[in-house]
């Protein structure tokens, strides 16, 4: 019994049209779900291969702080370093902020910027295990040879705690990466989860901010996966039965939000919501002592 990577991840925005400008326009991500509640999706490519990235939006909500139990970074890849240079020409052009980080010869290794609600991406050359689908194709979405083609992690304000480790490496079956590092699922999905050591201010949930990450688990097996959680003493959700999957949820004890969700079924993305009922979370989990809400 494996997790096979990303399900989604959940994050807030202050604004629809601006989420659709951003990551549908100028990151080319495909929508793949919008929602009456408000939510919509992205992913690289319609086939929703991989993790989504779905945004609770709710119109001129405050700056979130990410801080301890938040995650503060998503991590995407692209084919290579023309990808690169492309993606920095089109992001300074679009007066996004840039930050790149470059090679001997000039090229970029890798770009870091922020969505209009302060939301930090990072595009990188992919690891070996992202660049083929299992078929043996090179996975990357009809914009050709410069689309951004998998989301490959996320990092979050962690202290990587014994404890924190029991649970990802003992219970969850991650595959530790090195310190405050692991690998979740193997061959085309696998993506990284990687810790900082949390900066001094108070985290504060808000516009900008991650939700929850949401692992993917096999149809069936939510509930023996929750069996196991709750071994190590967390205090777990009840599974929930969403559009499409069912999905629980519990806090790691560094503090960040997770979930455990069944692949999804083929639904129209109308159809599809990443957004489970908040009260279907328990408070001491959906928010607890040390994290905020924006005012």
């Amino acid at each position: 019994m494996n997790l096979f990577g990303l399900h989604h991840i959940s994050a807030i925005a202050s604004s629809h049209e601006d989420c659709l400008d951003f990551y549908g326009g100028l990151l080319g991500l495909s929508l793949v779900a919008e929602h009456d509640s408000g939510t919509v999706a992205f992913a690289p490519g319609d086939e929703q291969a991989g993790g989504v990235l779905s945004f609770a939006v709710t119109p001129g909500a405050a700056p979130g702080v990410p801080g301890r139990g938040l995650v503060h970074r998503l991590q995407w890849a692209v084919p290579g370093p023309q990808a690169l240079e492309h993606w920095r020409r089109r992001l300074e052009d679009a007066g996004v902020t840039v930050t790149a980080w470059l090679n001997g010869a000039g090229d970029p290794l890798a770009l870091r910027f922020a969505d209009p609600d302060g939301l930090e991406h990072e595009l990188t050359l992919p690891p070996a295990f992202v660049l083929c689908s299992p078929g043996g194709e090179q996975r990357t979405n009809a914009g050709g040879e410069t689309a951004i083609c998998a989301l490959t992690g996320v990092r979050a304000y962690a202290a990587a705690s014994v404890q924190s480790g029991d649970l990802l490496a003992g219970r969850l079956g991650f595959e530790s990466c090195g310190e405050g590092a692991w690998r979740v699922g193997a061959g085309p999905e696998a993506v990284r989860y990687e810790t900082d050591a949390p900066p001094p201010s108070r985290s504060v949930e808000g516009a900008g901010t991650v939700r929850h990450v949401a692992w993917s688990c096999r149809p069936g097996h939510e509930r023996a996966w929750r069996q196991r959680v709750i071994g190590m003493g967390a205090t777990v959700s009840r599974v929930i039965e969403c559009d499409g999957y069912s999905c629980f949820f519990f806090r790691e004890p560094d503090g960040v939000l997770f979930g455990v969700a069944t692949q999804r079924r083929a639904l129209a993305p109308a159809q599809l919501s990443f957004e489970p009922p908040r009260s279907a979370i328990p408070p001491r989990i959906a928010r607890p002592i040390g994290i905020l809400a924006a005012a």
